[in-house]
């Protein structure tokens, strides 16, 4: 699974990895398109990928340990972690029209289109 990114892009300021890992809670339902550790070696994100930027990769904290030391073996210094909430469409969905409803001032709210889906 050796990928080329540096092909495709370079010189980014910024890299998120929205990954799906193979650890006990994602292979029950998604074994096949899930990546292990040892495949995420195998992936060229390095300095010539984003040279003066941040790179983001969500990870199981189980995995984050071994996710640490590749990106340090990459040349890729720690600095910080953060946390962030990951919904799906739906649930985004029923927020906007709960919010809508209860807003005095309500308008019509439009469901997104496929576009607009973050891992839904």
């Amino acid at each position: 699974m050796k990928a080329n990114i540096v092909k495709h892009v370079n010189n980014l300021q910024a890299l998120f990895l929205n990954i799906r890992w193979k650890v006990e809670e994602t292979l029950k339902k998604h074994r096949k398109r899930a990546l292990s550790i040892e495949e995420f070696k195998t992936l060229d994100i390095s300095k010539e990928l984003i040279s003066n930027g941040i790179v983001f990769v969500w990870s199981h904290k189980q995995i984050l340990s071994d996710l640490m030391t590749i990106m340090e073996q990459k040349g890729f210094t720690y600095i910080e972690n953060f946390a962030f909430v990951h919904l799906s469409a739906k649930k985004i969905i029923k927020f906007l029209i709960e919010k809508n409803t209860t807003n005095s001032k309500a308008t019509k709210v439009n469901e997104p289109t496929e576009q607009l889906l973050l891992n839904g």
